[in-house]
């Protein structure tokens, strides 16, 4: 299996008015994890860059994974959503600090194994 190497940017668009977006929260070891690389993608060499639009509540799970921009590659999209679906995110918060439904652009970096 090949490490995704991934950064989180966010955005706050959610329906509230959430003043801090949805925020990534890493594991224990301070990473956010690894997905395997998909077999077909695998085969198929293929590499890049799909950008999420996630929706995530107020318990900071995601409930909802659109690919605002493709990688081009089907299979490396299905998997960055279902990647991002076990990612645990610190809720989006308003004026008040209250916890918010909220959306996030959450970017999914593929590359190849270079061994």
């Amino acid at each position: 299996m090949a490490a995704l190497a991934m950064a989180a940017v966010q955005e706050a668009s959610g329906t509230q008015a959430a003043i801090s977006p949805p925020k990534p929260l890493p594991r224990q070891d301070g990473m956010l994890g690894q997905s395997p690389y998909p077999g077909e993608a695998l085969r198929l060499h293929q590499e890049g860059t799909t950008t999420l639009t996630l929706h995530v509540n107020a318990n900071g799970r995601v409930t909802r994974c659109l690919v605002a921009t493709s990688s081009g590659s089907p299979s490396l999209d299905r998997a960055s959503c279902a990647f991002a679906h076990g990612v645990r995110f610190d809720p989006a918060r308003d004026g008040a600090g209250v916890t918010v439904e909220g959306d996030t652009s959450f970017p999914m970096h593929w590359r190849l194994p270079r061994d």
